[in-house]
């Protein structure tokens, strides 16, 4: 449950991100879904998906909250459809040391959006003490396992620019642990770009995604993903941060 505590440390950090000068963009530019599980092997695929107003800056990129068991080196992205030419030699995959937040450019305002998607499920429950809450965007007890690392894809190539068409990769991430019970984790994935039609402003997308069996207290059946994650939410004003979501989660009730 999001208790109203959290909701209150949840506009505290939009105040921090808002006074500190954050200018962020509704629109679903770099978005991430889970694409298949194959739990016999430990293969996990992403659908990266770019439309046609993203800009990637250098340190913009991807995170996947909780994702155990990453074997370094194997990941690979291919393109699958759009006339783009991203390779994972344009992104450099990092962990985070302390099993918090992401290390692309924003990570309060990420980890703030993963938190509040986190809060309209009910797979997701705030398990996790965090002591650096809320400066960190995430809330005092967090959906987001410290004891697990979140997967960073940061960009470090030159400006990217769709220029006006869609663009789909296919993200595959080996991992060092199989299972034969069909049975996975569930997280969060935020992406972070620019929005050219917004003046530049930072725009995110964050989803629900499967991640590897016990990377945190979630289990699930791998079957499809819920279409209940907040995608593109605007960040215009703390109370209208509030207001949203809390009328999504009545909406979901």
């Amino acid at each position: 449950m999001f208790g109203k505590k959290n909701w209150i440390k949840l506009a505290m950090v939009g105040a921090a991100a808002i006074a500190a000068g954050a200018n962020i963009a509704s629109a679903d530019t770099i978005t991430v879904k889970s694409a298949g599980v194959n739990t016999s092997t430990g293969v996990f695929q992403y659908t990266i998906t770019l439309d046609g107003t993203t800009t990637i800056n250098p340190g913009d990129g991807f995170v996947i909250y909780d994702f155990g068991g990453y074997v370094s080196g194997s990941a690979s992205l291919v393109e699958t459809s759009g006339a783009g030419s991203l390779s994972l030699s344009n992104f450099t995959v990092m962990t985070t040391g302390n099993g918090f937040g992401s290390n692309l450019n924003n990570p309060v305002s990420v980890n703030m959006l993963a938190t509040a998607d986190a809060g309209t499920h009910s797979q997701l429950p705030s398990m996790y003490t965090d002591p650096n809450s809320p400066a960190d965007g995430l809330s005092s007890l967090t959906f987001d396992n410290p004891a697990t690392p979140n997967l960073s894809f940061v960009y470090s190539g030159p400006q990217y620019n769709t220029n006006g068409g869609t663009e789909t990769y296919t993200l595959t991430l080996d991992t060092s642990s199989t299972n034969n019970n069909s049975q996975v984790s569930v997280s969060e994935a935020v992406g972070e770009d620019n929005n050219p039609a917004n003046d530049g402003s930072l725009s995110f997308s964050e989803n629900l995604v499967y991640v590897p069996l016990g990377s945190n207290t979630t289990v699930q059946t791998a079957a499809p993903m819920p279409n209940a994650s907040i995608s593109g939410l605007a960040l215009f004003g703390v109370v209208g941060l509030v207001r949203a979501l809390r009328g999504r989660r009545l909406n979901n009730a």
